[in-house]
């Protein structure tokens, strides 16, 4: 038993009442044995209840159940004896000393003691003739045993110590059985009566005897079943621990799997987050240099042509290149300011989608009309973006490719997730297939630039979807609302 077992015992000993203590000392002593040994000690616990019982029944079987198949193989074993002695004419008056002798020799030489204790034998007229255990003086008066003998039972009873015959009986055992049965001739007529003294102490050790050969076979089996059963808990035993074992080692593979697989899920969110991040970085390094460079060398080429068409007012193709000029100009400016975001560093999801909203207003004569949640919510900064150029690249197509200069923007946030909705009346004939994206084959009206929306919205963990409804296209991101980390930083160097 190791010591962390037995301060548990002390304790258990220490904190209840004695008869409990006890009881709940044997049951903890019980819980820390194996399974083999627990099933060894109750089946040896049994063997010896049953064989403790039994021991003591075989005395009592013999004094009821056997007793009397018993006397009858006595009965026939002194008829066997003495008839041989006594001849074919009956018993009157005294025996003669030869036959008296010759009874003796038969009693001492042939008679089993361990069957029949003793014998009398007595005539027909009632006397005690023959006493083995001693010289017997006949009875004045005749026992009522041997008149019913005599009238032709076999009787059967206890030993009366009482009577004045039994005085000296020399008898073992606490119960002896009397047995007086009728000699006869061969002629069938009554010769004497032999009484018979048979102690059932006897008979029972000769059962007992005849047991213990049964029981020495029957424990031998018995103990050889039980190597048997034991080898094969055993066994068992070893194979249940196997396999516990396996299932331990496989659960704790799966834990690890498991937390691997969270490990590969929080990089996967990580580098989709600073690839989003990258991304926005790039296109507002493209508007910058857009803005300080074509934009800035296209304003001072148009200075110049200005001045250059004050001279030249008549020139019909000047006029043409300066209105074609300043339209290119305008859409290096469109682009430019499409891609250089506006601060939405402390901008709340509400306000993004209504600066995105604005944007598209002062760009183009739209009419926008616009549902905002009750709720609002702060976001991190790639989903703020990304909410921004799915409204403002939703409405400039819708603008594009519309058939009505107005849409609708709606805005709906719940506990778990946002939803962005823009419609807008569409002419399919204005709009083309995205090839490079064939799950959104499906939608023809769908324009090339909203293979970039779909990317993003799928970098932040959403769903885009485009369905067809009442002669429009309606535009629907789904996204989760992740919790804004302060932590969070652009990619160094990008």
């Amino acid at each position: 038993m190791s010591f962390r077992t037995m301060v548990n015992t002390t304790d258990i000993l220490s904190s209840q009442g004695f008869p409990a203590k006890i009881w709940q000392f044997l049951r903890h002593i019980w819980s820390g044995l194996s399974l083999l040994t627990q099933f060894m000690i109750l089946v040896a616990v049994t063997v010896l209840f049953i064989s403790a019982i039994s021991n003591k029944a075989i005395k009592q079987i013999a004094a009821t159940s056997l007793i009397e198949s018993s006397l009858e193989v006595e009965q026939a074993m002194a008829r066997s004896l003495v008839l041989p002695v006594l001849g074919q004419q009956p018993l009157v008056g005294d025996l003669e000393n030869e036959v008296e002798t010759m009874l003796r020799n038969v009693v001492t030489r042939h008679l089993n003691p361990h069957y029949i204790n003793k014998i009398k034998l007595w005539g027909v007229d009632g006397r005690l003739l023959f006493d083995s255990d001693q010289e017997y003086v006949a009875a004045d008066t005749l026992d009522p045993t041997v008149q019913r003998v005599l009238e032709g039972e076999t009787v059967i009873v206890s030993n009366d110590t009482e009577l004045h015959e039994n005085i000296t009986n020399n008898v073992s055992g606490d119960l002896v059985y009397e047995v007086y049965m009728p000699l006869l001739s061969l002629d069938g007529k009554l010769i004497a009566v032999l009484e018979a003294y048979c102690s059932s102490d006897l008979l029972a050790s000769r059962i007992q005897a005849t047991l213990k050969k049964i029981d020495q076979m029957r424990f031998g089996v018995l103990f050889l079943g039980m190597l048997l059963l034991a080898a094969l808990v055993f066994y068992a035993q070893k194979h249940i621990q196997r396999q516990e074992n396996q299932l331990l080692a496989s659960m704790r593979a799966t834990e690890n799997l498991a937390q691997r697989n969270r490990e590969l899920l929080k990089q996967s969110e990580d580098i989709r987050r600073r690839s989003s991040e990258a991304n926005e970085h790039l296109l507002n390094h493209i508007g910058a240099e857009l803005h300080d460079g074509p934009i800035q060398l296209l304003s001072i080429a148009a200075l110049y042509r200005g001045q250059a068409d004050i001279e030249r007012q008549d020139n019909p193709l000047q006029e043409k290149a300066q209105h074609l000029f300043q339209k290119a100009l305008q859409e290096l400016r469109n682009i430019s300011i499409g891609l250089i975001l506006p601060e939405l560093e402390d901008a709340s999801l509400c306000e993004a989608v209504c600066k995105a909203v604005e944007a598209v207003k002062q760009d183009w004569d739209m009419t926008i009309e616009l549902e905002i949640s009750p709720t609002d919510c702060h976001l991190p900064l790639p989903q703020l973006v990304v909410a921004y150029r799915v409204v403002y690249e939703a409405l400039n197509n819708a603008w594009k490719h519309g058939t009505s200069s107005a849409s609708k923007v709606t805005l709906s946030i719940s506990s778990r997730q946002f939803d962005i909705k823009v419609f807008n009346l569409v002419t399919p004939s204005a709009c083309q297939v995205a090839n490079e994206a064939p799950e959104i084959r499906k939608f023809p009206y769908y324009s090339v630039g909203m293979i970039g929306m779909q990317k993003r919205v799928q970098g932040i963990g959403g769903i885009l979807r485009v369905v067809e409804t009442d002669g429009g296209v309606l535009v629907h991101v789904t996204a989760p609302i992740l919790e804004p980390d302060a932590s969070e930083t652009d990619l160094g160097g990008t």
